[in-house]
This record gives C-alpha cells, sequence and structure tokens, in this order.
C-alpha cells in the first residue's frame, strides 16, 4: 500500500469501509516512529507521531518531542 498516493488511499477506503481503514492507517503511522516526513504544500514537513504537530526541520520535530512525557508520541 502506497500511503503517499491519494488515489490508492481511497480505492482502500472504498473496499474497506471507514472503520478499517482508519485502523489500518493507525497502524501504518504508529509504524512510521516517533518523527515521520509527511509531504505538504508547504515542502516537507517532519510530524511528530501521536501529536498533530509538524515542523519545517527534523530538529525542530527533536526538541519538540524532547518537552513531551514519556510515552506521548
Amino acid at each position: 500500500m502506497n500511503w503517499d498516493d491519494p488515489e490508492a488511499r481511497l480505492r482502500l477506503l472504498e473496499s474497506v469501509g471507514v472503520e478499517e481503514y482508519n485502523r489500518q492507517m493507525a497502524l501504518h503511522i504508529a509504524d512510521r516512529g516517533p518523527i515521520y516526513t509527511v509531504p505538504s504544500r508547504f515542502g516537507t514537513l517532519h510530524a511528530v507521531n501521536g501529536t498533530k504537530m509538524a515542523f519545517s526541520t527534523r530538529a525542530q520535530a527533536e526538541a519538540y518531542l524532547a518537552t513531551l512525557p514519556k510515552g506521548t508520541a
């Protein structure tokens, strides 16, 4: 599964339904590690898993991650 392909995600959603799609997406995100890259209209962002935060540099994401209680992300 190419999670970066919107058409592939739509096909998956249509074939398995919302609940299963969300379960698979959650597993995919959990497998990425605490910091992962996300393509966006602003360029590549570095997202912190388990939060709604993303940063323009990995160093910023790491600094934010260091402020979180253990087990949060």
